[in-house]
């Protein structure tokens, strides 16, 4: 079940996308006239992203004739699904530690936009406006984001970072040159672990209508 009614799935679109590009102009201090180089942090990438994706899915809404199809690229939605509820997991639990920062107030939250917003607006707009059953094919080839994130942080820090000014690990339990490395380590593991479990646990959820269609359809059946 979703809604079918293209309008409103547009809007939605637009205002996703919309809300995010305005978060990744403020995050980087481009609207102060202070640019401020940002693309270590997951979050500001995965929110350039989905800013991207959201405002071409939906002009690519508003032209679209196929029944049934209601969205565009679909393991790339799964990729920017999962990594965004995992963003948001890793900064409560881990960063944040269970509890936000005493001083954080509204304005805090909306200059954190990606961690603790867009989360719930595209997990909102998958259990809104998507079919479901669509994500079954396409878990095992992107379960692996945060592994690639962790070698393109790595990356700028070690061969660019005199350009770009990125001396530091962007999070903490990155840096496995510490002497608290094992500790690092083993958060890195229990993070990538948790992120396989939360891309099965979508691929399941997603495949619950069908599931349950099929039931209703066998028990039918058979009472017939």
């Amino acid at each position: 079940m979703y809604i079918k009614y293209k309008p409103i799935s547009v809007f939605w679109h637009f205002l996703i996308s919309a809300c995010t590009t305005f978060s990744v102009l403020y995050s980087s201090g481009i609207m102060s006239g202070n640019f401020r180089w940002q693309f270590q942090f997951f979050d500001y990438d995965i929110a350039i992203l989905t800013a991207v994706y959201y405002f071409i899915l939906a002009f690519w809404q508003m032209g679209s004739s196929q029944d049934g199809k209601t969205s565009l690229w679909i393991g790339f939605k799964f990729t920017l699904i999962t990594n965004l509820c995992l963003i948001f997991l890793v900064s409560m639990i881990i960063i944040y530690n269970g509890d936000l920062p005493e001083d954080a107030d509204i304005k805090f939250i909306f200059s954190r936009f990606t961690v603790y917003i867009l989360p719930f607006l595209v997990l909102m707009d998958w259990l809104l406006f998507d079919s479901k059953g669509n994500f079954k094919n396409n878990f095992i080839f992107f379960a692996f984001i945060p592994i690639v994130l962790y070698g393109f942080t790595v990356y700028l820090l070690t061969a660019i970072g005199g350009i770009t000014g990125f001396y530091d690990y962007p999070y903490f339990f990155m840096d496995l040159g510490s002497d608290e490395w094992k500790l690092h380590f083993s958060l890195l593991a229990v993070i990538q672990i948790a992120f396989l479990v939360l891309c099965y646990l979508l691929v399941v959820v997603d495949g619950l209508p069908a599931l349950f269609s099929g039931i209703t359809a066998k028990f039918k059946k058979s009472e017939g």
